[in-house]
């Protein structure tokens, strides 16, 4: 049905998204470059899907870099996305050492 399609636009609203160190072992920054202020939520997923992280930044607008503790992640592959309140708005590859 076409309301599946709901969240195209705000794919739109982020500039860039970049994360480093990649791979990480302990401190893991995550830049956003956002074209509007939005709630922004990062996730951290393991490859099963399940979320093992979860920090929620409030309002962000324009560029903007967090940072989280990796450390007590095991090593692996996760999924890092970034949400907003209607959804994901990008995603990138973490690889913890």
């Amino acid at each position: 049905s076409p309301d599946q399609i709901n969240n195209v636009t705000d794919l739109q609203s982020i500039n860039n998204l970049n994360v480093y160190p990649n791979p990480a072992s302990s401190q893991v920054n995550v830049a956003l470059d956002l074209a509007e202020g939005m709630d922004v939520t990062i996730e951290v997923a393991d490859m099963q899907g399940r979320v093992v992280k979860l920090k929620n930044l409030g309002e962000v607008n324009g560029k903007q870099v967090y940072n989280f503790n990796a450390s007590d992640l095991s090593s692996g592959v996760y999924i890092l996305n970034i949400q907003n309140q209607n959804g994901p708005i990008g995603h990138r590859t973490l690889i913890v050492e």
